[in-house]
């Protein structure tokens, strides 16, 4: 059942998360979060704020993520964040954003493609999301045929390796450089970019097609090409499988498995897949996901117990928080899940 390939899919993906953030250096420096739980990191995070960012179109069968909330979001985000990487941290810096790989990119498409049918759609979505963050040709290229790859796993039963090369390889050479350009915007200007957008792009194209064809190596595909090898070799093994967001989502469209590690706000994630299941199912209107009070108010000011309303978070209680003259951390709890907040001084 669809229900059920998704949940797979996201739990592990999740969970893939989680066992690959706990091996990471930076996961002792959010202890006050997780108390040494399994705990999610900003991969799965971005994850999450795409899914509270989409928007059932009034125009026709689709779901949009609605990028101005997106934006806000993704601001939010960098106050609670379990670590990041350059390209989420520094987007809009030209040095970065056109050459920084965003390794967070395919989570943000995970959502996108489980709410949608029509796989032309949740590319056009995929890359005015992508381009919010990185404008790097590599990342986004990768992120379109992975995608492709979450979206076999999403409908159908069984993942015929042929069946998709051949469709990543038409997915590739259908996009049109000329349309991304004209059709989305970019946070830093084209004329920052230190070369020919476009010769770039049609470069890495050939080389991606190249590696679906077998006659080049992974070289800068290397994530796309470590998917297609677990799907070759057919291995549905997650003892086999190095823990991460994308490899797991691979394993769990072979397995059909599901894993039961808990983790931190798990009861939140099934809430989210729920939720993504009626949007896909057109439950939702778009009147109901529409932000009625625009209240920002800066998170850090309230106090240990004090509760507050935010238009992102909605209804919060500050369960605790600690200050000196490192900085400040605090745990935000809303009705479905709970924030860890940590600024430096």
């Amino acid at each position: 059942m669809l229900e059920d390939r998704v949940r797979n899919l996201v739990l592990n993906s999740t969970i893939g998360d989680c066992l690959k953030f706990m091996e990471n250096e930076d996961y002792n420096k959010y202890k006050f979060y997780h108390n040494n739980q399994l705990c999610i990191s900003y991969i799965t995070q971005q994850m999450i704020i795409t899914i509270k960012s989409l928007m059932p179109s009034k125009e026709d069968v689709s779901v949009n993520v609605d990028i101005q909330r997106f934006i806000n979001e993704l601001k939010l985000w960098r106050e609670y964040r379990q670590s990041a990487n350059n390209s989420l941290l520094k987007y809009d810096h030209p040095q970065c954003y056109w050459k920084e790989y965003d390794d967070s990119a395919c989570a943000r498409a995970l959502p996108i493609v489980i709410v949608n049918n029509d796989f032309k759609i949740i590319i056009n979505e995929i890359i005015k999301t992508t381009l919010q963050v990185t404008g790097n040709i590599i990342s986004l290229l990768e992120t379109i045929s992975i995608a492709r790859i979450f979206y076999f796993i999403a409908n159908k039963k069984e993942l015929d390796y042929e069946e998709i090369i051949e469709t990543i390889k038409q997915d590739i050479i259908y996009l049109s450089i000329k349309d991304i350009i004209e059709k989305n915007q970019f946070v830093c200007d084209l004329n920052t970019y230190d070369n020919k957008y476009i010769i770039v792009f049609e470069r890495s194209r050939i080389e991606l097609l190249n590696v679906l064809n077998g006659t080049n190596s992974e070289a800068h595909f290397k994530v796309l090409y470590k998917c297609l090898e677990i799907i070759k070799s057919g291995n549905n093994s997650f003892e086999d499988t190095q823990p991460d967001f994308i490899y797991y989502a691979i394993i769990s469209g072979m397995s059909g498995q599901t894993l039961q590690n808990e983790f931190v706000n798990k009861a939140f994630i099934n809430n989210l897949i729920s939720y993504m299941l009626k949007l896909r199912k057109g439950r939702i209107s778009p009147e109901q996901l529409e932000i009625k009070k625009n209240l920002y108010p800066e998170v850090y000011n309230f106090k240990e117990r004090q509760e507050f309303y935010h238009s992102l978070l909605n209804k919060c209680i500050v369960i605790s928080k600690s200050e000196n003259r490192n900085g400040i951390k605090m745990l935000i709890q809303n009705k479905f899940a709970k924030y860890g907040f940590c600024k430096e001084f």
